[in-house]
């Protein structure tokens, strides 16, 4: 698992979308799991999990996503480790 962490988890020319709520933390712990370099990383008002497949800002996100668009601009983040 740590050879796999060390890797680019963004590798190739495929851009990637991550869409988070503002609201919550991705870990139990409070921590924030991001995609380093090349992603698209929007963090919007989801609301509630469960209201996500119906919320037009989510909605939005997944199809600029789609559309390898990216409104909050592609990060840069240095890799993450463990």
């Amino acid at each position: 698992m740590q050879t796999l962490n060390r890797g680019d988890d963004t590798p190739g020319s495929i851009r990637y979308t991550s869409i988070a709520s503002k609201k919550e933390p991705d870990e139990a712990d409070g921590t924030l799991t991001r995609l380093d370099h090349g992603a698209c990383l929007p963090l919007v008002d989801g609301g509630p999990h469960g209201d996500e497949p119906n919320n037009l800002v989510i909605y939005q996100a997944v199809k600029d996503g789609l559309n390898s668009t990216c409104p909050s601009g592609w990060t840069g983040l240095p890799d993450i480790t463990p």
